[in-house]
């Protein structure tokens, strides 16, 4: 089964055909991802149907199940049906009550394939709702009291997402980056599919012992107690040891930026790791940052102490065009650095606030400052502005997006990582903005993937819901303009949530090994409840591999796939298995892996066109000896490969290798060429490219016809699942002073 790929947004090495190229091409063959049932239908052509399920299985049922929904703006006529929608929700006037689920309407029911239990249906509308908040809290309601919204520090277990739609478009997320303590699943079911959109769909994949168990291994590392981070629903720290499964006291995980950010903290993160042993690190560096948005910059960015235990980032560039003014007045302008004119960015990590900056991505007139733009507020009377007003102004330009992404890359473990050329031998000039380019190489993982070791100089919280999740995301992945936990509604759509049950079987985490011509070594630690396993692979295998299913004894579960074509790119998905207390069948969800056998592969097309073919990687490689291979040949620097192609479907291997011949990227193209009738031998009609398993390349095909005076630019989209390894998570090793 495969289940859940997260929205991919961005490329990065692009794929040139010159003389034939082309078009569109197969989707995955895989089984469509274990749905809780068929959706019904939505309500209106102009609107969105929203169906809820409860597979936790908690005491109470759906009558201890509470449901909020509230939008912080005004709320037009008509904008939901069958549902109270809570407007103007941060009004100091306004007060509102979470309800019993069991009080919408249900008209179906479904099978979980997870607990394996029959859960009821319940749906409303949604047909104009702008940054709507979807709320669920177990055994007790929730109140917005005053305007004031539930926190982190609700001792109630609560947990949110957002859900927007307005237009006929919309979209929404799950949510972790304050807080973790409900485990949910959207599933989006386009108009006129009888199966959610796999790219739409969005989970959580581990259970929650398995999340804390992660957490509470990692701390172990560094002798770290994470008991503040997990809090009981009676405000005290929830303890936990492997093998308990009761959570009717669980409230949530505190994420590290909660954590700095409470009252008395002084900016500490405790017990998560500080970040101040990697700024110590990377003191007396500089780096280069070429931005690209609000018409482009070039900045050196130099790290320093500041002489009182903090940091300061000094960056001194140039931007490229004027920016504009987003503030009404008397907001004064932003400065006008024409080409050439310096300007001089401070981004300040002060002892007592380093880590909330860094971890929250703070951008204020604290943390950072613009030498041509002091922050400041203005003489007191009407119509007066404050300093925040001009640093919202600022945020919204080439400064505050400067600032964002510096954040960004000390989060995800860049600087000083496997990213930095400053670190290859010998050293070479180094520019991060590579990490936000349209030409960034599709890397797999943005946090302890960067690291040359596992050293943990990243942000942990967020790694450990980046790999077991699609709810961590903003504003980290967002700077990298990558793969995002959002997903996207169009009118008609059909939305299902489930909320999940604590422990349900995980999903499998595999990663492949020992690849040869014709086989490949899929491994994922064993599934605590498990009975069996399914793999699959697509391309699909006339037999399933290890179609016995047997479940070895010991922490590790290994299958060897024989039989597979060489050069060829495989995704590769482990299902558990396993029955429930009551002998219900219960499967876990999927997170396929990507893995590509050694060789060279055989054309599907040995036909009469030839296709001249080139990778287009950085100028400068964020990976050391990065090379390019299609089906089998080098092709990089210009049009080396020189393959041949039928009309009808050509399938290219694409593979791109480090200094070690290691595969960190792998992926099929399918080339659709037709030619019509009357028309030369060179020129074809051609579509928009399709990459394996159904993935959409970022850019387009040429005009139709297309003629072979050009070359055609196929993008590759990146996304973190699947992946080709998976780091867990680890803190720091070194002692903070």
């Amino acid at each position: 089964m495969l289940l859940p790929f997260p929205t991919h947004q961005v490329a990065a090495g692009f794929l040139i055909l010159s003389s034939l190229v082309a078009g569109c091409g197969p989707t995955s063959t895989e089984d469509p991802p274990p749905v809780l049932g068929t959706p019904g239908p939505v309500t209106s052509s102009n609107s969105i149907r929203i169906e809820l399920v409860n597979d936790t299985g908690n005491a109470g049922g759906d009558d201890k199940m509470f449901v909020l929904f509230d939008t912080p703006k005004s709320v037009p006529s008509g904008a939901v049906s069958d549902i109270t929608l809570v407007g103007n929700s941060g009004d100091k006037g306004t007060n509102a009550t979470s309800f019993k689920l069991s009080s919408l309407p249900t008209t179906q029911s479904v099978v979980s394939p997870y607990s394996g239990k029959t859960r009821p249906v319940y749906a409303f509308g949604v047909s104009n709702v702008d940054s709507g908040r979807l709320s669920f809290s177990y055994d007790k309601a929730i109140a917005i009291v005053n305007g004031n919204a539930p926190t982190a520090s609700t001792n109630v277990r609560y947990d949110k997402m957002e859900i927007s739609f307005a237009g006929n478009v919309g979209g929404g997320n799950l949510t972790a980056i304050d807080f973790h303590a409900i485990p949910l699943q959207v599933e989006v079911t386009h108009a006129g599919d009888t199966q959610p959109d796999p790219l739409q769909t969005k989970s959580f994949y581990a259970s929650m012992p398995t999340i804390l168990k992660t957490l509470i291994d990692a701390g172990k590392t560094r002798s770290i107690d994470m008991g503040s981070a997990l809090r009981s629903t009676d405000g005290t720290s929830f303890t936990y040891t492997a093998g308990t499964t009761d959570f009717t006291k669980f409230a949530r995980i505190l994420s590290p930026s909660t954590l700095a950010a409470a009252n008395g903290s002084n900016g500490s993160p405790a017990p998560y790791p500080s970040f101040k042993t990697y700024l110590n690190s990377l003191v007396g560096k500089s780096y280069t940052v070429n931005g690209t948005q609000y018409g482009g910059s070039k900045f050196t960015a130099s790290f320093s102490g500041d002489g009182a235990g903090g940091f300061v980032i000094t960056c001194v560039g140039t931007a490229n065009a004027k920016q504009i003014a987003t503030q009404a007045p008397p907001v004064p302008p932003l400065p006008e650095p024409k080409p050439g004119v310096t300007t001089t960015v401070t981004i300040n990590l002060p002892k007592d606030q380093l880590d909330f900056f860094i971890y929250a991505t703070v951008a204020n007139a604290a943390s950072y400052s613009i030498a041509e733009y002091p922050f400041k507020d203005g003489p007191g009377a009407p119509p007066s502005y404050v300093a925040q007003d001009m640093v919202k102004q600022a945020n919204a330009s080439i400064y505050g997006a400067l600032v964002g992404d510096l954040q960004a890359a000390l989060n995800f473990g860049y600087l000083g990582g496997r990213f930095d050329a400053s670190t290859y031998t010998p050293p070479k000039s180094q520019d991060i903005s590579t990490y936000y380019a349209a030409v960034l190489l599709p890397y797999a993982y943005p946090f302890g993937g960067a690291r040359y070791t596992n050293d943990g100089f990243y942000n942990p919280y967020a790694a450990l819901f980046n790999y077991l999740s699609d709810a961590y995301g903003h504003p980290y992945s967002d700077r990298l303009a990558a793969a995002s936990p959002l997903y996207t509604l169009k009118a008609g759509d059909t939305v299902r949530i489930t909320i999940l049950n604590d422990n349900r079987l995980d999903t499998p985490l595999a990663s492949v090994s020992s690849p040869s011509d014709s086989t490949l070594t899929v491994s994922w630690p064993t599934v605590a409840g498990a009975t069996d396993y399914t793999i699959k692979t697509s391309p699909p295998m006339a037999t399933p591999p290890c179609a016995d299913g047997t479940v070895a004894s010991g922490s590790l579960q290994t299958c060897v796939i024989t039989d597979l074509s060489k050069g060829t790119s495989y995704l590769i998905s482990v299902t558990a298995k396993g029955t429930s207390e009551k002998g219900d069948a219960i499967a876990s969800a999927t997170l396929p892996v990507q893995g590509m056998t050694t060789g060279t592969a055989t054309q599907s097309s040995q036909g009469k066109f030839a296709v001249q073919v080139a990778v287009n990687l950085p100028n400068t490689p964020v990976i050391p000896g990065m090379q390019a291979f299609v089906e089998g040949q080098p092709a990089s620097g210009g049009p080396q490969a020189l393959l041949h192609g039928s009309t009808g479907t050509n399938i290219l291997s694409l593979q791109i290798k480090d200094a070690d011949s290691k595969v960190v990227y792998a992926s099929n193209y399918f080339l659709v060429l037709s030619q019509p009738d009357g028309i030369t031998a060179t020129t074809f009609d051609v579509d928009s490219a399709t990459l394996d398993y159904g993935l959409t390349p970022l850019t387009l095909a040429g005009t139709k016809p297309y003629a072979n005076s050009g070359g055609l630019v196929v993008g590759t989209p990146f996304s973190p699942k699947p992946y080709y390894q998976y780091f867990p998570v680890a803190f720091p090793l070194a002692t903070p002073d």
